[in-house]
């Protein structure tokens, strides 16, 4: 559903020229140009537009919006008539493309969009988690102002969207979400299915709910919901996996690259997942992201890292007594048939594990975004929060983290070994922190190694136990730490060089 405060790209720019009319027109006599029947205009877009919206935009000529000011007669002109098609730029011929970075206010939970536009493709568009603890209001807020986005660019779809692990809190968006875009690719982790079995019980999901599904096939659930044109899972990171350099093309294998589109590289299932039900799902067809494997645009890429190895395997006496009520629990006709298997998987990980919950069931996808070329660099750029971005810098790729924890020697060490080829963990400095801020998740002087130019922090502080923890936040201090919560989010627009 598009927002009714949605304006095009042209409208933009013709606001922006009649923000520089000497003298200022009122902010109401401009919006009344744009005020029709089922959209009524706030004047906060005004502010946005000052600040964050359309900042890569430049203003229309002041021919272009007098001509549309004179047309005010007619019945509801469009600013695309009246604007050099429409939302021309004066760009220079190096500048390869405008990025879109938006972390928007989700409350505790996360639900983080990236964009790339040019006047040559369709724009490329990601989502990273789309979830939140702080109500579905809250949720409906922050996908009412990611339409907006949409619409500003001209997107009608979602390039890629990626799920780092299966907690309410970064999933229970995407039912909505999906209602709204389609996807072309929805990127998963493969987590096997004894795993998500456990994390189903630790989410306490009752029987009844239609999200046992997701846990059994979190692929054919959501694309029970809305349009997924690919699913693909990325295997958990073995110790000789390593993405290759980033470089310019040749591509990987697959799809076409230009326009817009996504290639990536396939691999195969690993060795547990030949039996899981995600294989051989009659819904929709998995496939398998190659270990150390990339997704692609002809100038943009993603390079995702599944460290779910804490626990390696299950004993095999474990898989012996889980995959017959697994079984049971996906034939089930009724929720008492349910609950059965339910209860005694419950049982069977608690003899196996103890009862201590969370520390039984550490899953999270870490994706790294940016350039392929690593000559590109960041041109002008505005940000809703001061950072320590620097123009015609080649650094300002992004880390999302969902919930990882880099708390421990040996996930730290080989956090930094996968994105150590073709430095893009040096590059990424816009960086989202684990788990909300979590100490659980950190340790002390990482802020220091990243030396992020943004850390971004996405929690309700007012919760009853609030996040980011006091020791994380101090580490981060002089890195730009943004709070995302319930009111404000982190908007960034930039033009990027070549």
């Amino acid at each position: 559903m598009v927002s009714a405060s949605y304006l095009s790209l042209a409208e933009i720019r013709l606001i922006k020229r009649m923000l520089l009319f000497r003298p200022r027109p009122t902010n109401q006599s401009i919006l009344a140009y744009f005020t029709r029947p089922g959209r009524d205009l706030n004047h906060r877009i005004i502010a946005e537009i000052e600040g964050w919206r359309g900042a890569g935009l430049t203003p229309a000529s002041e021919q272009e919006a007098r001509a549309y000011m004179r047309a005010a007669s007619l019945p509801y002109p469009e600013g695309h008539d009246f604007t050099a098609n429409g939302h021309a730029t004066d760009m220079a011929s190096r500048v390869k493309g405008l990025l879109h970075l938006d972390w928007w206010p989700a409350g505790q939970g996360l639900f983080s969009t990236g964009a790339i536009t040019s006047g040559r493709s369709k724009p490329l568009t990601w989502v990273f988690d789309c979830g939140t603890d702080s109500g579905s209001a809250q949720m409906d807020v922050a996908l009412a102002q990611f339409a907006d986005r949409q619409e500003s660019i001209s997107s009608r779809e979602i390039s890629l969207a990626s799920i780092s692990h299966f907690d309410a809190d970064h999933v229970n968006g995407f039912v909505k979400l999906l209602a709204l875009y389609p996807v072309d690719k929805l990127l998963l982790p493969y987590v096997p299915l004894w795993q998500r079995l456990l994390a189903l019980i630790e989410e306490g999901i009752p029987a009844s709910s239609p999200l046992v599904g997701f846990f059994v096939d979190p692929g054919a659930f959501l694309a029970s919901v809305g349009e997924i044109r690919e699913i693909i899972y990325v295997p958990i990171t073995g110790p000789d996996d390593l993405p290759p350099p980033p470089e310019p093309p040749p591509v990987p294998s697959g799809p076409s690259s230009e326009d817009g589109n996504l290639a990536f590289d396939e691999g195969k299932p690993q060795a547990d997942g030949f039996n899981d039900p995600i294989v051989h799902s009659r819904a929709t067809r998995a496939r398998f992201l190659r270990p150390g494997g990339r997704i692609r645009s002809a100038f943009w890429e993603f390079v995702p890292y599944n460290d779910s190895k804490w626990l390696a395997g299950p004993p095999a006496a474990l898989s012996a007594k889980v995959s017959p009520v697994a079984q049971q629990l996906i034939d089930a006709k009724t929720e008492s048939n349910r609950e059965t298997a339910l209860r005694a998987l419950e049982a069977i990980y608690d003899a196996t594990f103890g009862n201590r919950s969370k520390a039984r069931n550490r899953i999270s996808l870490f994706l790294y975004s940016g350039p392929v070329d690593p000559e590109m660099e960041l041109g002008p750029y505005f940000a809703s929060h001061p950072v320590g971005l620097q123009k015609n810098s080649k650094r300002f790729s992004q880390m999302y983290t969902g919930d990882g924890s880099l708390k421990t020697k040996r996930e730290w060490s080989e956090f930094k070994r996968y994105f150590g080829p073709g430095d893009r963990l040096a590059r990424s400095s816009i960086f989202q922190v684990m788990h909300h801020g979590a100490k659980h998740n950190w340790h002390n002087g990482m802020a220091s190694s990243l030396a992020p130019a943004v850390s971004l922090f996405c929690s309700d502080p007012a919760r009853k136990r609030p996040h980011p923890h006091a020791d994380v936040l101090r580490d981060f201090w002089q890195h730009h730490p943004v709070q995302v919560g319930t009111e404000t989010g982190f908007h960034l627009q930039a033009r990027l060089h070549r």
